[in-house]
């Protein structure tokens, strides 16, 4: 059965705008186009290649890994050293952002704490005998 790509987008929860991006982009190409309207048409078969992409693609593969992937491996076994590598990617970012989450909690912190010290201090003037003070400069990277 052949479905038009409105028809297509509903059945795979994809938009049209996905599906021509994915069209573009080598990944997902229509059974045939209309010459005269330019509509896209998608047979069945291409519904699990669909499901296939937009599964990839929520698992933050881009689109050439996915091209990549889609052309190159046939069995699900040769996948999974490419969804392990993934993963491991995956872990490391979210460590990175765990260590930056950790330096702006910091940042907040201290920003919050100097605005309750200015709030809680108390400035007095106080006159004071003269003193005699020693300074030592410091030229250089800091």
């Amino acid at each position: 059965m052949e479905y038009r790509i409105g028809d297509f987008a509903m059945i795979t929860r994809l938009s049209i705008k996905v599906l021509r991006n994915y069209h573009e982009n080598g990944l997902l190409i229509p059974t045939r186009i209309d010459p005269e309207s330019g509509y896209r048409y998608y047979d069945e078969s291409l519904i699990n290649r669909a499901r296939i992409i937009s599964t990839l693609k929520n698992w933050n593969f881009s689109l050439k890994e996915i091209g990549d992937i889609l052309n190159e491996y046939n069995d699900d076994k040769d996948l999974v050293s490419i969804i392990r590598n993934k993963r491991e990617y995956i872990k490391s970012q979210i460590s990175k952002l765990h260590k930056i989450e950790d330096e702006l909690s910091l940042l907040i912190n201290f920003q919050e704490e100097s605005v309750k010290m200015e709030q809680n201090t108390e400035v007095i003037i106080k006159s004071l005998d003269e003193l005699k003070i020693i300074c030592i400069e410091y030229h250089g990277r800091y």
